[in-house]
């Protein structure tokens, strides 16, 4: 069992200042075996905390962008959560792209992201029927 919220927020960090593919921490991840929900979860948290540092690193959104990417390669393959736990997860990322819109609601320069973000939402109601 290894800390997987402090390696997150840490290969994240680098991923951000590097302006690093937004694919590469979640999906590498989802490659060691990490669950969905729990990576959710993870990224739910270090994007509630609102960290300063995401902004000096040189991108405020990269969490956001890089929960987007996450939550899309779900939607292409939702056998990464095996069906007896697809409808709670689907359930919980709706929530964080919930919380997600009503942060980026509050921001300029933001369209583009909550496009992306309610086309993904779009996604996950059809995967929940």
């Amino acid at each position: 069992c290894f800390p997987v919220p402090f390696l997150v927020r840490q290969l994240e960090l680098k991923a951000c200042r590097l302006h690093a593919d937004t694919t590469h921490v979640h999906s590498t991840m989802v490659a060691l075996g990490v669950p969905l929900m729990t990576l959710l979860e993870v990224y739910e948290r270090l994007i509630a905390a609102n960290e300063r540092v995401w902004l000096t690193e040189g991108n405020e959104f990269h969490l956001l962008e890089a929960l987007a990417q996450l939550l899309e390669s779900f939607t292409v393959s939702p056998q990464l959560v095996s069906s007896v736990d697809r409808r709670t997860t689907v359930a919980k990322a709706m929530d964080v792209i919930s919380n997600c819109l009503a942060f980026l609601y509050s921001k300029p320069d933001t369209s583009e992201l909550i496009q992306r973000l309610r086309g993904i939402q779009a996604k996950l109601n059809r995967l929940s029927t």
